[in-house]
C-alpha cells in the first residue's frame, strides 16, 4: 500500500468514514504545499514549515490536525487535570459512537480534594468509595490504563497517534482496529499505539 493510501486509511479507521476528514486529506495528500498554506497558523504552532519538513511529516500532521478539528482526537500533556480529560474526551466523536461511559471522577470538579486526608465532617460532602474509585497513577498514563481495563468487555481501548512532542494524541478506538492502525502506521514509519 503507497504511503498516501496508508494515510487516508488511518483517517478512515480513526474517523469512521466520515466524509469531510477524507475529503481534507485527501486534499492535504494532494496538494501539500496548498494545505499548509491554508492551515498555517497551525503549522506555525507546531513550529514546522514547507521549507524544514518534510511532505511525509507535513502531511502527517495535517492529518492529525484534521482529526483534531473534526473531534475524533484530542491532544493534551502531562499537566492536564483529571476532569478536563474527562470532559474532553467525553465531547469526542468516538466516546459517543462506541456508547462509552467515565465514572464521576473524571467529570466531578471536586474529585480532587484529597481523598487521603478526608474528615468525618466531609464524608457527607465526598462519598469515596475506595475500591472503585482507585486510580493507582495519577495521570494521564494511569487514567488511560483504568479507562482500558473498565472498557475492556466492549473491546475498547485508548489509541496515541506520536506526533514527535511531549504532547498525548489519543481517541477511544476498538481494540482490533487499533492493532491494525499500528501495523498501518509502522509500514510508513510512523507509530500509532496504546498510550502505555
Amino acid at each position: 500500500m503507497e504511503r498516501e493510501e496508508v494515510l487516508l486509511k488511518i483517517a478512515q479507521l480513526i474517523s469512521n468514514n466520515d466524509s469531510d476528514v477524507i475529503i481534507e486529506v485527501e486534499e492535504c495528500i494532494d496538494d501539500i504545499q496548498k494545505y499548509v498554506a491554508t492551515h498555517l497558523e497551525e503549522y506555525e504552532d507546531r513550529s514546522m514549515t514547507l521549507e524544514d519538513d518534510s511532505e511525509e511529516d507535513l502531511q502527517w500532521l495535517g492529518m492529525v490536525n484534521c482529526l483534531i478539528r473534526n473531534n475524533y482526537v484530542y491532544e493534551t500533556d502531562d499537566n492536564v487535570q483529571i476532569t478536563e480529560f474527562g470532559w474532553e474526551l467525553k465531547n469526542l466523536c468516538g466516546f459517543k459512537e462506541y456508547g462509552l461511559s467515565l465514572d464521576s471522577k473524571f467529570l466531578d470538579v471536586d474529585y480532587g480534594v484529597d481523598r487521603y486526608d478526608i474528615n468525618e465532617d466531609d464524608e457527607d460532602v465526598f462519598d469515596y468509595d475506595e475500591e472503585e474509585d482507585f486510580i493507582e497513577d495519577d495521570n494521564i498514563i494511569g487514567w488511560c490504563k483504568y479507562l482500558d481495563n473498565k472498557w475492556a468487555d466492549e473491546n475498547v481501548c485508548i489509541g496515541m497517534i506520536n506526533i514527535n512532542s511531549d504532547s498525548y494524541i489519543i481517541f477511544p478506538i476498538d481494540c482490533d482496529v487499533l492493532e491494525e492502525l499500528e501495523d498501518l502506521a509502522d509500514s510508513i514509519d510512523r507509530h500509532i499505539s496504546s498510550v502505555y
